[in-house]
């Protein structure tokens, strides 16, 4: 049990320091532009977008915000919820609504110029439509849920908040008021990672490997599979590649390249979400509400690709 501690404890001061010191410095970037008031010249840009989907102007400001940097857009829209600007359902949707840059910028950046050559053409195009299905639902979700007579009902008064505040000369009460918020964001956010690493350490979280096997018997899948959809569990990169080496070498078919990839990007979502997001979005919004954005991430993420799933099963004949 010591030796899990210490391994943790390690763990936990090589990944936590980067984390903190990018929140730092997106509450000071916001709290610099809030006091400009820099936000209000830039909401004309997400305006017409929050628009669309029903939600008020601040969330089209945290969405533009959130093409350079999703924490940062999470911030800021926490901010506004904080000064009585969103209420917790606008918060809540706006957040789903700040991951739609994610999918664009990946597109480009990880899907397209990554993922398809390494799965070859057939099998990687099927994985980016799943990828940029799972976007639209998301962007579904929110426009459905949003509400447009609730989104209306925001104080008028609590909006002055976005102006430019004491002619342009910053309110360093206010800046205290912003470090409070970052220690106590950091608490949250360096005890849920620590106790992520130790149930990753314990060996808790790797006992999901074992669902694997039989999980490839029930779908009919060469045993060799089982594998890269393990690795890719913990590492959708490295299970990619493996599955496209097998794939090139004839050791499987396209359909089962196919089923092997929707499934370990299946099971890699859970645990993607507590070893990547929990920390970070409670320590944002909170524990309740940042459970919330999560759960409902993971349930919209594993639902369309158990969609793709058994649409490749049927189309199989299994």
């Amino acid at each position: 049990m010591n030796e899990i501690m210490m391994d943790s404890l390690r763990d936990l001061l090589n990944f936590v320091p980067k984390t903190l010191f990018i929140m730092f410095i997106s509450l000071t970037v916001i709290w610099i532009l809030i006091q400009g008031g820099m936000i209000k010249r830039i909401a004309f840009i997400g305006r017409p977008m929050a628009k669309i989907v029903g939600l008020p102007e601040e969330v089209g400001i945290t969405f533009v915000t959130s093409f350079g940097s999703v924490l940062s857009g999470n911030m800021l829209l926490s901010d506004f919820n904080k000064r009585g600007i969103l209420t917790e359902h606008q918060t809540y949707l706006g957040s789903l609504f700040n991951s739609i840059p994610v999918y664009i910028k990946e597109s480009f950046t990880y899907q397209i110029p990554v993922i398809i050559p390494i799965l070859g053409l057939k099998v990687g195009l099927l994985y980016f439509a799943c990828f940029i299905f799972s976007g639209f639902i998301k962007l579904l979700f929110v426009s459905l849920m949003s509400g447009k007579e609730q989104s209306k009902e925001i104080c008028s008064n609590n909006r002055v908040s976005l102006q430019k505040q004491n002619g342009g000369e910053l309110d360093f009460f206010s800046f205290k008021k912003m470090l409070k918020r970052f220690i106590e964001m950091g608490g949250i956010y360096v005890a849920v990672t620590f106790i992520i690493f130790f149930l990753i350490n314990s060996g808790f979280i790797n006992h999901m490997e074992k669902l694997i096997n039989p999980l490839t018997h029930i779908l009919g899948l060469p045993p060799i599979v089982a594998i890269p959809v393990g690795i890719y569990i913990f590492s959708p990169l490295v299970g990619a590649s493996t599955i496209g080496a097998m794939l090139q070498n004839g050791k499987i078919l396209e359909m089962d390249a196919m089923i092997a990839t929707l499934l370990g990007s299946f099971l890699m979502l859970p645990v993607f979400m507590l070893r990547g997001s929990l920390a970070k979005y409670t320590s944002i919004f909170g524990i309740r509400l940042g459970l919330k954005i999560i759960f409902t991430s993971t349930v919209i993420g594993m639902g369309t690709r158990l969609i793709f799933l058994l649409a490749i099963l049927i189309i199989r004949g299994t």
